[in-house]
C-alpha cells in the first residue's frame, strides 16, 4: 500500500514509482519553507536485487559489513587496484539502485590505479533497513564507509563518486569532511 502526504506533483510521482516496489511512501511538505522531506519504508523483498554479480568481473574483492552509527548493517565490496596504491575511490549509488550498479560502470578504473570500494545504502542491495529517506539516513552510511576506509589506510587519498541521490549524500559528506 503506498499512501502519499503533500501537495505537490512529485509527491505523487514519487508514490506511484514506489508502488511498484512494495513501498509506503510519506513525504510532508514544511510551511513557508520550499522543503519536503520523503521517508520510504520498504516491506521485506520489495528492494531491487543485485544486478550484478561480482564475480562476474574477475577482480579480487573482499566483502565487507559494517555498521552505521544508528545500527543498520551495511554490505560492501573492496576492489584493491591492480598495483598497491594508497587511492581510493568511495561509490555512492542512487535512489533505487544498488553496489552493482555502479560497479558496472567503474570497475576498470581499478587497472588506473584506484582501490574501489562499493556499499549499499541502507534498505538497498545486500544491506539491511527498512526506511529510505532519500538522503537524510543514508548521511549515516556515508560516514560508515568513510570511517572503514579511513580504518584500512589512515593516510590514503579518498575521492567520493556519486550519483543521483548518492551525488546528493556524497556532497553532504564533502561538507561534514572537508579533508576528503
Amino acid at each position: 500500500a503506498v499512501r502519499g502526504f503533500g501537495k505537490f506533483p512529485q509527491d505523487r510521482r514519487a508514490s506511484a514509482q514506489a508502488a511498484g516496489r512494495g513501498a509506503t511512501v510519506r513525504a510532508a511538505t514544511y510551511p513557508g519553507r520550499i522543503m519536503k522531506f520523503l521517508l520510504l519504508r520498504f516491506e521485506e523483498g520489495a528492494r531491487g536485487n543485485i544486478q550484478i554479480e561480482d564475480v562476474q568481473f574477475e577482480h579480487p574483492y573482499e566483502v565487507v559489513e559494517l555498521r552505521t552509527r544508528d545500527g543498520i548493517l551495511l554490505k560492501g565490496w573492496y576492489v584493491p587496484a591492480e598495483t598497491p596504491s594508497d587511492r581510493t575511490l568511495l561509490f555512492c549509488h542512487g535512489w533505487g539502485a544498488n553496489k552493482g550498479e555502479i560497479l558496472r560502470h567503474t570497475h576498470d578504473l581499478r587497472r588506473s590505479g584506484f582501490n574501489l570500494f562499493y556499499f549499499d545504502f541502507r534498505c538497498c542491495g545486500e544491506s539491511d533497513g527498512k526506511v529510505l529517506s532519500v538522503g537524510v539516513l543514508e548521511a549515516a552510511d556515508f560516514d560508515a564507509a568513510l570511517d572503514y576506509l579511513r580504518s584500512r589506510g589512515p593516510e590514503d587519498q579518498i575521492a567520493v563518486y556519486g550519483m543521483s541521490m548518492g551525488a546528493m549524500v556524497a556532497f553532504g559528506g564533502l561538507a561534514r569532511h572537508p579533508a576528503l
